[in-house]
C-alpha cells in the first residue's frame, strides 16, 4: 500500500473548513493516498470537554473523507501545543504507513516553518531563559524567533501548532514530510458564524446561544446533518456548564494544595493560586483569577480538566502514547489496518474488552502504561457523559469505551 496522509485534528465538531482541509491535502498529495486522522477524544486541547462524543466525531470524519480515525489519548489531548503535537506525531509515525502530515497554518510556508522549527529545536537553552523571565511558552518561542531575525512569529493558534508539528517531525519522524495548507475562513477563536468557513469555536458558541440552528447546519457538511440532528434530539451536543462548575469547585475545595500539585501539571506554586480560587463562583471565574500573562487561560483550563480526570500528574508527563486506538474506518481504512498489523510499532486496539484483555502485550511494564493511559481516556469519556444534559443518557454512556466498537462505513 502507498504511504498515507496524516492529519491531526479535533473535529469539535467537523465542519466545512475541515472538509476543505482534507480535500486540499489529497490534492497536494496527488488525490490517490488514503487519509489517517489522529483526533482528540473526550477532552480537547483548549481544556474543555468535547462538543460531542468521540465516536460521533470520528463517524463525521469518515463520512467526509478520512479513511481511518485514531484517538489521541487524553494524556496528550489535554496538554499544551508542544505535547499535543508530540503525541499525535508519534502516533502517526507508529502506524508505519504515514508518508505525509498535512496541517493548516495562518501565514507561514513549509520552508519557513521548517527553518523556525529547527532553530527552536537547537536553541532550547535560550528558550528556557526567556520562559524564566516570565513569558509564556508560546510568547517565548515568538521572542526567540524574532531575536534571530525570523519574520514568522507564530502568534496565531494554528501557527503555534504548525510550528510544533514541524518540530516534532524533525525530532520523532523525519521520514514523514510536512504538507502546509494555508488556513482559510474565520480565525481559530472567532465567533463569526457567517464566515464562509466558520471556526469550531463559532459553531459551539452559536449552539450554546441558539441550539442547532440553520446557521450551524450551513457550516456542517450535508453528509453529517442527520447524525448531528440525532445527537441534538438526545441532548448529546455540548455540556451542562453548571455541572462542570460544580465539579471543578468541589475538587478545589476538597483537595489540599499538595494534592492539587500532585494531580496536575502545576509548576511554580500554581497550586496555591488554584486553591485560593476555590472561593470563586464558577469555573470561568477560577480561570480569570488564576491566569496571567505567563499562565494563559487555556493552560489553567487544562489544569482543571486534569484534576477532574483523577490521576496523579505523572500520567501527564509520559513521553509517548502506548497504543493505536481505532475509532472509525471505511473500506480503505480496513485495508490500512491490515497493513498496519505488519508495520505498526504500537499495539492496535479496536475493542478494549473486560479487564483490558484485548489491549495487553505480556510485557508488565508496558502493559501498566497502556492501562494508565486507557483509564484516563475512559475517565474522560465518563466525565463528558456525566456533563451532558440528560441524566438518563449517562447510564447508557457510562464506560462506553468497554462497549463501543469502531464505526465502520462500507
Amino acid at each position: 500500500m502507498k504511504k498515507s496522509i496524516g492529519v491531526i485534528a479535533e473535529y469539535n465538531p467537523f465542519h466545512n473548513g475541515h472538509l476543505q482541509h482534507l480535500t486540499e491535502a489529497r490534492r497536494l498529495a496527488g488525490d490517490v493516498l488514503p487519509v489517517i486522522a489522529v483526533r482528540s477524544g473526550s477532552v480537547v486541547q483548549r481544556g474543555e470537554p468535547a462538543f460531542c462524543n468521540k465516536w460521533a466525531r470520528a463517524q463525521m470524519a469518515v463520512q467526509n473523507g478520512a479513511d481511518l480515525v485514531l484517538e489521541l489519548p487524553a494524556v496528550f489531548s489535554c496538554r499544551s501545543a508542544e505535547f499535543f503535537a508530540a503525541g499525535a506525531v508519534q502516533l502517526l509515525a507508529a502506524t508505519g504507513i504515514t508518508g505525509y502530515l498535512a496541517f493548516g497554518a495562518e501565514t507561514a510556508e513549509t520552508q519557513t516553518l521548517a527553518a523556525a522549527a529547527h532553530y527552536i529545536n537547537t536553541h532550547q537553552e535560550e528558550l528556557r531563559a526567556i520562559i524564566k523571565s516570565g513569558a509564556s511558552y508560546a510568547a517565548a518561542q515568538s521572542t526567540l524567533l524574532q531575536n534571530a531575525g525570523f519574520t514568522f512569529a507564530a502568534a496565531e493558534a494554528n501557527d503555534i501548532l504548525a510550528l510544533e508539528y514541524c518540530r516534532c517531525l524533525q525530532k520523532y519522524a523525519p521520514q514523514i514530510a510536512p504538507l502546509v495548507i494555508r488556513r482559510c475562513g474565520a480565525g481559530y477563536n472567532s465567533s463569526d458564524i457567517s464566515a464562509e468557513y466558520a471556526s469550531a469555536s463559532g459553531i459551539r458558541a452559536e449552539y450554546a446561544a441558539a441550539g442547532l440552528s440553520g446557521r450551524i447546519l450551513k457550516q456542517i457538511p450535508e453528509r453529517s446533518h442527520k447524525l448531528l440532528e440525532t445527537l441534538h434530539s438526545l441532548n448529546l451536543l455540548g455540556w451542562n456548564t453548571a455541572k462542570l462548575d460544580a465539579l471543578v469547585l468541589y475538587k478545589l475545595c476538597m483537595l489540599t494544595e499538595q494534592q492539587i500539585a500532585a494531580a496536575c501539571e502545576c509548576t511554580e506554586g500554581l497550586e496555591h493560586r488554584l486553591k485560593a480560587a476555590a472561593a470563586c463562583p464558577d469555573m470561568q471565574s477560577v480561570v480569570n483569577s488564576v491566569s496571567s500573562k505567563r499562565y494563559t487561560k487555556s493552560r489553567i483550563r487544562r489544569l482543571l480538566m486534569q484534576l477532574l480526570l483523577g490521576n496523579d500528574k505523572t500520567i501527564f508527563t509520559e513521553a509517548k502514547p502506548q497504543y493505536l486506538r481505532v475509532l472509525a474506518f471505511n473500506s480503505r481504512g480496513r485495508s490500512m489496518l491490515a497493513q498496519m498489523r505488519k508495520t505498526a510499532s504500537m499495539p492496535i486496539i479496536t475493542k478494549i474488552g473486560r479487564n483490558f484483555k484485548n489491549c495487553l502485550t505480556g510485557d508488565t511494564a508496558k502493559d501498566e502504561l497502556i492501562i494508565r493511559q486507557l483509564q484516563t481516556d475512559i475517565n474522560a469519556a465518563n466525565l463528558l457523559a456525566l456533563l451532558q444534559n440528560r441524566s438518563q443518557n449517562y447510564c447508557q454512556a457510562y464506560n462506553s469505551d468497554f462497549l463501543m466498537q469502531p464505526f465502520q462505513q462500507a
